[in-house]
């Protein structure tokens, strides 16, 4: 019989995805003075598809839960594990969407076709960019949710310009097909 995992088991898996992520975002660079068969390409298109990673999860943890950690940080053992505090849910996308955006610029093109297996198994900047635009209507609706409203949180951006973002973000994603 299988069990339904519970709120604390989905978050532990999802946080120990982002925790691999963050310590290859970190400590990859260091393979490129040791390894030198690994390139510098190599480690651009590993460091985006990370970014892209912890993105992800944030972001599917943050549709889950609404107010949740931020982890960006590399944990190397338990007993260096840090108390993330929740944080405002536009925090959070506000870092998911700088991840995605650094990782568009590292990920592996897509070509636009489905011919081609050198992309298999790999994000690539269409799955980047519509990721961006789904994060920006999240982001416009807290912003349409919070207008007016007393928080911590600075908007510097309305409803309006982060479904102006979505557009263009779908568009992008279309032109390269």
């Amino acid at each position: 019989r299988h069990s339904i995992p519970n709120r604390h088991e989905i978050c532990q898996t999802y946080y120990k995805a982002i925790n691999y992520c963050n310590l290859v975002i970190e400590y990859g660079p260091l393979v490129l003075e040791e390894d030198p068969s690994f390139s510098e390409g190599e480690m651009q298109v590993l460091e985006g598809q990370m970014k892209a990673l912890r993105a992800y999860a944030h972001f599917v943890l943050l549709r889950a839960f609404c107010n949740i950690p931020l982890a960006i940080t590399p944990v190397m053992a338990d007993s260096e594990i840090p108390e993330y505090p929740q944080v405002h849910p536009m925090v959070v996308l506000d870092q998911i969407y700088s991840d995605l955006s650094d990782a568009s610029n590292l990920v592996l093109k897509s070509d636009g076709t489905n011919k081609s297996n050198e992309n298999l198994g790999y994000i690539t900047t269409n799955a980047v960019y519509t990721l961006m635009a789904d994060v920006n209507m999240w982001q416009a609706a807290f912003a349409q949710y919070y207008d007016g409203e007393e928080t911590d949180y600075q908007f510097t951006r309305t409803a309006y310009d982060y479904y102006t973002s979505a557009i263009a973000n779908c568009d992008y994603v279309l032109n390269e097909m």
